[in-house]
């Protein structure tokens, strides 16, 4: 699945490889009414997402971390990085550069992402989502790191569901 900022893709393989993906429906974001966890499902691995027309579709993923991805992106307001205030985007820099520093000295390339995505969380806060090449990955991800920053560009005070 890929989700962007004005659309909603599911993709499928022919073969392995994961990078020769081919979109099999697509649908604009702005149709996409509710996105909910199904808790009764395996390992809750299993979503919905309902349409403003009523209309729904289910899903399963055999990663936690990707549903948790997907929930987070589809029940969230994207904002483009040069929309920004000056202090966000501070914000933003000085992370990214302590996140390249602590790469390396774990042995990893120091290459960290800056085009990664700003979603405003229901509190108001901004998370922050990037990718790195890091040296060992954690649970299976490789290099997805997030950082939760205050509206004005700060610390922020930590609310509920600004990390779901």
């Amino acid at each position: 699945m890929v989700i962007t900022d004005v659309r909603l893709v599911v993709v499928g393989f022919s073969d392995d490889d994961t990078s020769r993906d081919e979109p099999l429906w697509e649908v604009d974001q702005s149709v996409v009414a509710q996105v909910e966890r199904k808790k009764f499902s395996k390992g809750e691995r299993n979503f919905r997402i309902t349409f403003t027309d009523g209309s729904w579709c289910r899903f399963h993923s055999y990663s936690e971390s990707a549903v948790n991805r997907i929930l987070r992106h589809l029940s969230s307001t994207f904002l483009p990085l040069d929309q920004l205030t000056p202090a966000q985007q501070n914000a933003i820099s000085i992370y990214l550069a302590e996140c390249s520093s602590s790469e390396q000295e774990s042995g990893g390339s120091g290459s960290v992402y800056p085009y990664g995505i700003v979603t405003r969380r229901p509190s108001g806060n901004l998370l922050f989502e990037a990718w790195s090449d890091p040296a060992h990955s954690v649970n299976g991800l490789d290099g997805c790191t997030m950082h939760l920053i205050s509206p004005e560009g700060g610390p922020p005070n930590l609310q509920p569901g600004d990390l779901d």
